[in-house]
């Protein structure tokens, strides 16, 4: 909220998290490819800050014209419009490689003394 964030992005980690962590619960906490699968799943609480420009979208841009000024509003708001099918797409390819860099370095590390 400091950021100027809403509620929302609390709610969709709660909600993200949750399901992840079902996913995690199926492979019994030891299953890689649900692991991965879990990650990427809970990658997409970030796209609870991007809500409010879908579903609140005259209030944001109010706002924003306040707050900022028109010419970096209608940027913002035009590439939003652009690229906002992206998103989703980025944090689940985000949440695969973090998943992914994550199993590498517990391999490299944790394997060799027998701690996972």
């Amino acid at each position: 909220m400091i950021t100027w964030h809403t509620f929302i992005p609390i709610i969709a980690g709660f909600v993200f998290g949750l399901i992840a962590d079902l996913i995690f619960m199926a492979g019994k906490y030891h299953s890689k490819k649900l692991s991965v699968v879990g990650s990427s799943v809970f990658s997409f609480w970030i796209l609870g800050m991007l809500v409010p420009f879908w579903v609140m979208r005259e209030f944001f841009e109010k706002m924003m014209l306040d707050r900022i000024g028109a010419d970096y509003t209608r940027a913002v708001l035009d590439h939003f419009d652009k690229f906002s099918w992206v998103f989703p797409i980025l944090a689940f390819i985000g949440g695969i490689l973090g998943a992914s860099l994550g199993l590498a370095m517990l391999k490299k590390h944790f394997k060799k003394t027998e701690i996972a």
